[in-house]
């Protein structure tokens, strides 16, 4: 009895963050199709940016099971670099899983505002 309520609330756990991982996924595909389009073309026409956000969206979908083969492909490579770092660090696994989240959420936060910048120069951030 308790087992099948465990895995009831496991499953309603994983179907909040799928639907969490899907909407931030749109909110950021949604946010970089207009950068993008405005570095081609202007905003004269929504239709041009309609079909630009469905490319966006068609290639997001695409690309999905890729993501997902390459994430349980990097799986024992995780797993390694996670010891690696409770090890030389003197911590705990879920330690070591918190340094790795600070490394990751730096290096993607410099390279999304690196290729905002690379790709739209200084006035992207100009007021």
């Amino acid at each position: 009895m308790a087992k099948g309520k465990k895995k009831k609330k496991k499953r309603k756990k994983e179907k909040e963050f799928s639907w969490l991982k899907k909407v931030i996924s749109k909110i950021f595909f949604l946010s970089l199709s207009p950068l993008f389009h405005h570095r081609r073309t202007t905003f004269k026409k929504s239709e041009q940016f309609l079909a630009f956000y469905s490319a966006f969206w068609m290639a997001q979908n695409f690309v999905r099971p890729l993501r997902f083969s390459a994430a349980l492909a990097l799986a024992p490579a995780f797993d390694k670099f996670i010891d690696f770092l409770s090890t030389k660090l003197k911590i705990t696994r879920p330690q070591a899983f918190g340094v790795y989240l600070f490394i990751l959420g730096t290096a993607t936060s410099a390279l999304v505002f690196g290729g905002i910048f690379l790709a739209c120069g200084p006035a992207a951030y100009a007021r």
